[in-house]
């Protein structure tokens, strides 16, 4: 069988399914998992796949912000609920765009007295309510969908900034693939906060863990704090070997 061939039949396999694991096409092509891997990073590369630990899944259309806001709350919430001790010690937050960062940014809402700068309109305006809050919100094109401001002004903006600590937002995060995103554009902006902040800290839930998309952002290493409802300690071990926080919530 051709590899132009093979990989088609492997894009079928995850459209019928939702994803694809590396050992069941190993038996069913009958070729090595080496073989497997390069069609999965082919197909990833492409932004056909998303690459997962073991496989790869289908990539779902970008969904609504206001539909992401609805899901999993209750373990948002608990993240939330032990992230804001960490992040009340910080005079200046960057909380970078994203429905678990908006749930975080409400819990610091009546705990934090300082200055939160933010590419999130909507976290902004939940922050508002508290007057004890400086509330600084970067410029440029606002996304209507994701509710996030991008573009060459804003990335302009945050390279002129020295940030104590950012909450970033995060699509993807993998041990060996560190941090990644399937926007070039939303990758370019993380990849500037990476830079200018001194803190990085991220909120992310289990299910994005041990996955990675097409545009790199940064490594493990670039990031000081990780909390994610995640309760498997062999996994949670190995992400400690490259980030000096990892709490499970």
């Amino acid at each position: 069988m051709l590899k132009t061939e093979r990989q088609q039949m492997i894009l079928k396999i995850v459209e019928q399914n939702g994803k694809a694991e590396t050992n069941a096409l190993v038996k069913k092509f009958n070729v090595t998992e080496d073989t497997i891997r390069k069609d999965f990073n082919s197909l990833s590369n492409k932004g056909l796949v998303k690459r997962t630990h073991g496989g790869v899944m289908k990539i779902q259309g970008v969904l609504d912000y206001d539909y992401r806001l609805t899901q999993d709350v209750a373990s948002k919430k608990k993240i939330a609920k032990v992230i804001c001790d960490y992040l009340i010690q910080f005079k200046t937050i960057f909380i970078d765009s994203g429905s678990t960062n908006q749930i975080i940014a409400e819990e610091l809402l009546n705990k934090y007295h300082g200055t939160i700068i933010t590419n999130s309109p909507v976290i902004a305006l939940s922050l508002s309510r508290n007057k004890q809050i400086k509330i600084e919100i970067i410029g440029g094109s606002l996304n209507p969908r994701t509710k996030v401001i991008l573009g060459t002004k804003s990335i302009n903006e945050i390279s002129q900034l020295n940030l104590e600590c950012t909450l970033l937002g995060v699509s993807s995060i993998d041990f060996k693939m560190g941090i990644t995103y399937p926007n070039n554009d939303e990758a370019t902006l993380k990849t500037t906060l990476i830079k200018q902040s001194k803190n990085i800290v991220v909120a992310i839930s289990k299910e994005k863990l041990e996955t990675f998309s097409t545009f790199s952002a940064g490594q493990l290493s670039d990031v000081n704090a990780l909390y994610t409802d995640e309760t498997n300690k062999k996994l949670l071990k190995k992400y400690k070997q490259k980030i000096a926080r990892v709490i499970s919530c």
